[in-house]
């Protein structure tokens, strides 16, 4: 009997040590998807754009409820950009976290934050728009139906792809370039954002 005891021992003793070191194993995973959707993915412009800016390239867009939107107003302004679709599985992650970047953006008057649909096939629905409050979400997009707007963000136009998230500066150029939009990614573009609009201020008060 005793004998029996003392293997019943054992093996609670042993399940402790397993079962401790699979839970240790879940929280080193746990820990390590955090720090992955946590990852800043920042990848610099490959080619010159000093061309691609808005007295050089400007545009007009529209939004669903037809009215216009041109480069004219962007001018001097910091810029993010979201170029996404609605056939675009990979967009869909970042659409909910835009919502953020463009709340926080409203009282800036020396930054702009634009949501563009690249294309006009919207699935079931009349426009990006209608698509956006499918999903509980309200901010404007811009639809750039023929593509020429979203095309020239991209640094391969023959390899292009959606979804494209760029932070350009106060004249067109881009700056950043970045593979989704996480924390990390809202905060560098929120900290240029207070990096430029602290520069434009300044500049309006040096102006005689």
């Amino acid at each position: 009997m005793g004998y029996l005891r003392y293997i019943f021992v054992i093996q609670i003793a042993l399940f402790a040590l397993l079962g401790g070191a699979k839970s240790e194993a879940q929280t080193q995973i746990t820990v390590a998807s955090n720090a992955e959707k946590n990852t800043l993915s920042i990848a610099p412009p490959n080619q010159d754009f000093s061309d691609n800016n808005w007295d050089k390239n400007p545009f007009e867009l529209h939004y669903a409820d037809g009215r216009n939107f041109n480069s004219d107003s962007l001018k001097g302004k910091a810029v993010f950009v979201d170029a996404w679709a609605t056939w675009c599985a990979p967009c869909m992650p970042s659409l909910p976290k835009f919502t953020k970047l463009y709340e926080n953006s409203l009282s800036n008057p020396y930054v702009k934050v634009l949501s563009v649909h690249y294309g006009e096939r919207y699935g079931r629905f009349n426009s990006a728009a209608e698509f956006l409050q499918n999903k509980g979400l309200t901010y404007p997009v811009l639809q750039d139906t023929d593509g020429r707007f979203v095309k020239r963000l991209d640094s391969v136009s023959s390899n292009f792809s959606v979804p494209h998230y760029v932070l350009m500066d106060g004249t067109g150029k881009v700056v950043r370039r970045y593979g989704e939009i996480n924390d990390m990614v809202i905060l560098d573009v929120q900290n240029y954002f207070l990096s430029h609009s602290k520069a434009a201020r300044l500049d309006a008060v040096s102006l005689p």
